[in-house]
């Protein structure tokens, strides 16, 4: 018996018929109660699955073309690893450069800038410590996260800390 059916998605179905073992006949009634949906859809999604299968390379050696599934993740894997791998290697070398540089900016810093007399030190060192602060401040400022605003749509920033000045808002 041959017929064309329609589900509620407008896609035709055709009609035919299935023989199972009661064994398999009762696992198929019970999984189709368990998730709410016809035996009908439970056989058409399960061999929609083996299709999806058999497109990716699965066969009827047996194995259900598991061997062909696993190389191809398995290269897939190794693809992805490589790629990483560069990129790690990219970011390495763009670290270095950034330790070359902060220990030229460091050497030039204690090239440029005079001893402080002993007598001077704890007054140097709090206003170092003042200084450090508001510049890290201002970092924390520059580095928070932006939010939407809702009535204009436009970014701005978060405060830093309470009581610091808002930066203007970006158009």
């Amino acid at each position: 018996m041959d017929k064309t059916l329609h589900l509620k998605e407008h896609m035709p179905l055709r009609q035919t018929s299935v023989h199972f073992t009661p064994e398999v006949y009762a696992w198929l009634r019970t999984e189709a109660n368990l998730h709410h949906v016809s035996m009908s859809k439970l056989v058409n999604d399960a061999v929609a699955a083996h299709r999806a299968l058999r497109r990716q390379g699965a066969g009827y050696d047996g194995t259900n073309g598991a061997g062909a599934l696993l190389e191809r993740t398995t290269a897939e894997i190794a693809a992805t690893l490589d790629r990483q791998a560069a990129e790690i290697a990219a970011l390495r070398e763009q670290l270095g450069q950034a330790l070359v540089m902060l220990d030229r900016a460091f050497y030039a810093y204690l090239l440029h800038t005079p001893t402080v007399a002993e007598a001077a030190q704890p007054q140097a060192r709090a206003e170092a410590l003042r200084r450090y602060e508001k510049w890290i401040t201002e970092v924390r400022a520059l580095a928070a996260p932006r939010k939407q605003e809702p009535q204009h749509g436009r970014t701005i920033a978060a405060p830093a800390t309470p009581g610091a000045p808002e930066r203007k808002a970006s158009a």
